[in-house]
C-alpha cells in the first residue's frame, strides 16, 4: 500500500506542487485534508472531510487564539463535529475555550485528567456554560467522524500515569487506504504500552511526532511500528526546548522518512483521496 503513496508524494514534490493562496472558504473539500497549523510552540490539527465533517485536535495556547481563529476562518469553518483535547497542557488547550465560544461543537473529547491553571479553569467554565457534554476516549474506542473516517483511540489505557503527556489521547484516522495517526504528548511509556496492545494496527502513512519532536517520546521502536512515509513536527520557530530534538530528527533521516516542520514550513496540508497522500509543501523541511 504504501509504495504507490510514497512515489506520489516524491513525484508531487519534484513537480513543486504548492496549493498556498487557493481559495477553500465556504466549499467543501474535494479531498480529506488534514492541517497541521502553525500556532508556535504547540498542536492544533484540523481535519475536514469531503461530507463536511469537520475536527479540531488541540488548539494551541491562549496566546495563539487570534491565529487559531483566523485560520478557521479561513477554512470556512462554521462548527465543528468532533473537538479532541489530547491533554491539559497550555500549549494544546490553552485557546480552547475561544474555540469553543465561536464555534457550535458536537462532540468533545478530553482525558481524565484536571489540572490547576487558568487556561484549564476557563475551558471547564466553557464547557459547563455551552452546555457542551465531554466524553472520556479510552484505549480501543472508536470515533467515527464521517462515512469512511474513522479514528482508533490507541492512548491512554489508563488513569494511573504519572504526568499529563502520559494521558494524552493517540489517536489513528484511517480514510480508506490512507491513515494518519496523531499523538499528541504522548511519552515512551505509552509508546511501548501501545506496540504491546495494537502491534501492526499502528502501521500508518503519516506520523505526527510525540511532543513537538521530543526526545523523550519518538522512540525507534514506536517509529518503526508506525512505519510512516513521512513525519510532522508542530514546534514554534527557536523554541527554548529544542524540538524537534536532533535525535529524532537524525533517526528519522537515517530511516529515510521525510520531515515535515511548522516551524520551516508553517501551516501544513496533507490531502488523500483514500489512496494517494500529497502536501502543500514543494519540500520537505530539514533535519537539522
Amino acid at each position: 500500500m504504501k509504495k504507490p503513496i510514497f512515489l506520489f508524494i516524491i513525484i508531487a514534490l519534484l513537480a513543486g506542487v504548492s496549493f498556498f493562496g487557493l481559495s477553500r472558504r465556504n466549499a467543501l473539500p474535494k479531498e480529506l485534508e488534514v492541517h497541521f497549523i502553525d500556532i508556535g510552540q504547540g498542536d492544533a490539527i484540523l481535519v475536514r472531510t469531503v461530507n463536511g465533517k469537520n475536527m479540531l485536535i488541540d488548539s494551541g495556547s491562549s496566546k495563539e487564539s487570534a491565529r487559531l481563529l483566523d485560520y478557521l476562518q479561513g477554512e470556512g469553518i462554521r462548527s465543528l463535529d468532533v473537538v479532541i483535547a489530547t491533554h491539559p497542557d497550555e500549549d494544546h488547550i490553552g485557546a480552547m475555550a475561544t474555540v469553543l465560544q465561536k464555534y457550535p461543537v458536537g462532540t468533545f473529547y478530553m482525558p481524565s485528567k484536571e489540572h490547576s491553571t487558568v487556561s484549564y479553569e476557563q475551558l471547564l467554565a466553557t464547557l459547563e456554560q455551552k452546555r457542551i457534554t465531554v466524553s472520556e476516549a479510552f484505549a480501543g474506542d472508536t470515533i467515527r467522524l464521517d462515512e469512511n473516517v474513522e479514528l482508533l483511540v490507541l492512548n491512554p489505557s489508563n488513569r494511573q500515569y504519572t504526568n499529563n503527556n502520559e494521558y494524552s489521547i493517540a489517536t489513528k484516522l484511517t480514510y480508506f487506504d490512507n491513515s494518519f495517526l496523531f499523538t499528541g504528548d504522548i511519552s515512551a511509556v505509552n509508546e511501548y504500552q501501545m506496540i504491546s496492545a495494537f502491534g501492526d494496527t499502528l502501521d500508518s502513512d503519516i506520523l505526527k511526532l510525540s511532543h513537538h519532536g521530543s526526545s523523550d517520546s519518538n522512540s525507534p521502536d514506536f517509529v518503526r511500528a508506525v512505519s510512516p512515509i513521512a513525519a510532522v513536527a508542530s514546534a514554534g520557530i527557536g523554541n527554548d526546548y529544542g524540538h524537534p530534538h536532533d535525535s529524532v530528527c537524525k533517526m528519522l533521516e537515517d530511516f529515510g522518512i521525510p520531515l515535515y516542520r511548522t516551524d520551516e514550513q508553517g501551516n501544513l496540508i496533507f490531502f488523500s483521496d483514500g489512496t494517494n497522500i500529497h502536501v502543500n509543501s514543494a519540500e520537505p523541511g530539514s533535519y537539522r
